[in-house]
């Protein structure tokens, strides 16, 4: 963030970030950002359903926007201007004081991450972007032609580990992502890279 904050501001450009995978996994700092937004699931743990949308200056609605997508209309309205579900801000509330009292996120995520990244290409997986330039919460691995992800995200669930594979993105550049976020074990990462080499060196068939 800190490297797209400096070129936007160079050239006068508004930053708006996506920082759906990095809210309540790692530090996030928004100082320079226009807009950024974000989910109650994915790290934070609570149920999906509620988006995040943090602006640093003033927002005016606007009538070239539908209603219910005009975020100065939102921003402008004492209440909510729609229903909004209070079970789902309820959990997330309990998600976020949650994560406030363990002291999260924690600066064990970008360590395990790096030790993550390292045994993985020590047993010859590729990863997708440099350290220096992704979010220690998912590291994405590009998987040779003749390896299926979609078939090594299924043999990896039948062995006990959670992997992304499913979504069309990632079956369309076979890749597959292992994610740091919420309650997830650290003593799991070494039986994962374990379990990743073994099934990847049977070379599922390319689906």
């Amino acid at each position: 963030i800190g490297m797209l904050s400096s070129l936007a501001q160079a050239r006068v450009i508004r930053l708006c970030m996506d920082c759906i995978s990095s809210l309540g996994a790692i530090p996030v700092d928004l100082r320079g950002v226009h807009l950024a937004t974000g989910v109650s699931g994915k790290a934070f743990g609570a149920p999906p359903g509620i988006s995040l949308v943090f602006h640093n200056e003033d927002i005016r609605p606007s009538f070239a926007l539908p209603r219910y997508l005009d975020l100065g209309l939102y921003a402008e309205t004492p209440g909510a201007p729609f229903t909004q579900s209070s079970n789902l801000l309820r959990a997330l509330r309990a998600a976020v004081v949650g994560i406030e009292k363990s002291h999260l996120p924690s600066p064990a995520v970008t360590q395990d991450a790096v030790w993550l990244r390292q045994q993985l290409r020590a047993s010859g997986f590729e990863i997708l972007a440099d350290d220096e330039h992704t979010s220690p919460a998912v590291t994405t691995i590009a998987l040779p032609y003749d390896v299926s992800s979609e078939e090594l995200g299924i043999r990896l669930e039948e062995d006990g580990f959670a992997t992304s594979y499913r979504s069309e993105y990632l079956r369309k550049r076979n890749w597959i992502q292992v994610c740091l976020m919420g309650n997830y074990r650290r003593d799991c990462l070494g039986p994962l890279v374990s379990a990743l080499t073994d099934l990847a060196e049977r070379r599922p068939l390319a689906s």
